[in-house]
């Protein structure tokens, strides 16, 4: 999922930011393309702010690592266009069904 776009739009966040290291993942909503349009839209308008998924679908077989505190990661549209960066700030792996709202 790295691609020129998405090393550009990390190294202009760098630039911008005054990060001075070039670890970082590139992920995208791993749904339906309707079901991702409306998740990205939301993180973009603020009103999303964490997500969840399923732990299996996490580590090095699957090509995404678990994620810890203090990484960060370019978020793909559907498109495979680069659309912001997270950092993450917390990591809680817990039974799904404990999520809340």
């Amino acid at each position: 999922m790295r691609s020129a776009r998405t090393e550009a739009f990390w190294n202009a966040f760098c630039r911008h930011e005054g990060v001075n290291h070039a670890r970082h993942e590139v992920t995208s909503f791993k749904t339906w393309p309707d079901v991702a349009k409306r998740l990205t839209a939301m993180v973009l308008a603020g009103r999303m702010r964490s997500t969840a998924g399923p732990i299996h679908c996490f580590g090095d077989e699957q090509g995404e690592p678990v994620p810890a505190v203090g990484e960060y990661a370019v978020l793909l549209d559907v498109e495979e266009r680069p659309r912001l960066i997270w950092r993450t700030t917390g990591v809680e792996i817990a039974p799904f069904s404990s999520v809340t709202d």
